[in-house]
């Protein structure tokens, strides 16, 4: 009798823990993890949710009827969320970790720089789910040299990745310039930098700024008459300077001044200064570009509208003194192109006529009709013997603006333009 009551108290035992396996191996909730780890920027996937023993046919019911919470899987830390299922819901925990170092992608073998500067690293490209430094093992960036050293990437989990370069510092090496040793008071002038340095990487400075200022980017703006100094400074160091004079305006249109002090930034190749010239000779010794006020204000006009094409002015040939016009006849005695000096000063002597063409910004050519004093047909301004659409098109452009700011082309050479304004003859020194 005995031995029938604990046979009966143990099959009801094991059915009673079967009752229990079976209703825990029902329940949904019983299948899924409280806490899951994920990679940063690893999208979440509901079945790392889900127990390894449990069913497929229980893990295909729970994938297609369970939600959660939403939570920012892209910044780490441990986020708590809620996972529904029916009408029941469970707190779970995410936990999402760093631990992928950051990629460079393409890295130099050598790395330049200038000693004094700080490392550039912006042209890098380096892949990391998460913000990320760059630093370099060469701490000293003050001495020229070549060193062995490494590139780290460094994420905000302190995830490291090093990548061997060379590094070669260089010594500043660089020069100012002005394209103009003189400017007009109020005007403005862009300076000019050569070397292995930007201006972002110097300290500009004027030695007045009461007679010119300069701003960060070598932009000089004139206030008053008088001469100033600029210089660019690394470390509180000179590297090079540059000076020029700051003018006043003359009181009246008539009289000359150096078109660069108005418009610095258009260019000067004056062609009867050098041999570069039908005659082969000098015909005059200075190199400046000189013209009455009145014009170069005009001219001020045509440089602006020039600019916002895309083009600059560039002078062949300005004032020119009277002698020389003499020389010029004795080569080329045809009134069609060279002003007969026996009628007296016309035109180029008078400080009113220009020699004229389009450049790019950076002073190179660009296609028009004929090369400087050709004397054929093809430089006259009926452009139907012209080959290239292009000339034409820069050309018609060059006139079209010269017209709207008062000035008259010559029928027989495309760069040849007058004041419409008429002037006297008055006695000019060249300086």
């Amino acid at each position: 009798m005995k031995k029938r009551i604990s046979i009966i108290l143990i099959l009801a035992g094991l059915i009673f823990l079967v009752m229990i396996f079976w209703s825990y191996w029902q329940d949904p909730m019983n299948h899924l993890k409280q806490v899951v780890t994920l990679e940063l920027g690893e999208p979440f996937d509901p079945a790392c949710l889900i127990k390894s023993h449990t069913s497929s046919a229980m893990r295909e019911h729970l994938l297609a009827t369970m939600t959660i919470d939403p939570y920012p899987p892209d910044v780490p830390g441990t986020y708590t969320s809620n996972l529904h299922y029916a009408a029941h819901s469970q707190t779970i925990q995410i936990q999402v970790k760093d631990t992928t170092a950051p990629q460079f992608i393409d890295p130099p073998s050598q790395w330049q720089m200038v000693a004094g500067t700080t490392p550039d690293f912006s042209q890098l490209i380096i892949e990391d789910r998460s913000p990320y430094t760059v630093t370099i093992g060469q701490t000293d960036f003050s001495t020229p040299g070549t060193y062995q050293t490494e590139l780290i990437a460094t994420d905000n989990s302190q995830n490291q990745n090093r990548h061997h370069i060379t590094l070669i510092i260089e010594a500043p090496q660089i020069t100012l310039t002005s394209p103009s040793d003189i400017l007009a008071c109020t005007r403005s002038m862009q300076l000019e930098l050569d070397g292995n340095l930007c201006w972002d990487q110097l300290q500009l400075s004027s030695s007045d700024e009461r007679i010119a200022s300069i701003d960060a980017k070598g932009c000089v703006t004139a206030h008053q008459a008088g001469k100033v100094t600029f210089s660019a400074c690394l470390d509180q160091q000179v590297l090079t300077s540059c000076t020029i004079e700051i003018i006043d305006p003359p009181a009246s249109k008539n009289e000359f001044v150096n078109i660069k002090a108005f418009i610095p930034d258009l260019y000067v190749d004056l062609k009867y200064a050098s041999t570069d010239n039908f005659t082969q000779t000098v015909i005059y010794d200075f190199h400046d570009a000189y013209l009455r006020y009145g014009t170069v204000q005009k001219l001020m006009g045509v440089q602006e509208d020039l600019k916002a094409k895309g083009y600059h002015l560039l002078i062949w040939d300005a004032y020119r003194p009277f002698e020389a016009q003499k020389r010029l006849w004795e080569v080329v005695p045809d009134d069609r192109y060279v002003a007969n000096p026996a009628y007296g000063p016309q035109s180029h002597n008078l400080g009113s006529t220009i020699d004229a063409s389009l450049v790019t910004p950076e002073g190179k050519s660009v296609p028009m009709p004929t090369a400087f004093d050709d004397f054929s047909s093809l430089a006259d301004r009926d452009y139907r013997d012209i080959q290239d659409p292009q000339a034409i098109e820069n050309a018609l452009l060059l006139e079209q603006t010269m017209t709207k700011h008062g000035f008259r082309g010559y029928s027989l050479e495309w760069w040849d333009y007058s004041d419409s304004h008429s002037y006297t003859y008055l006695e000019f020194q060249v300086p």
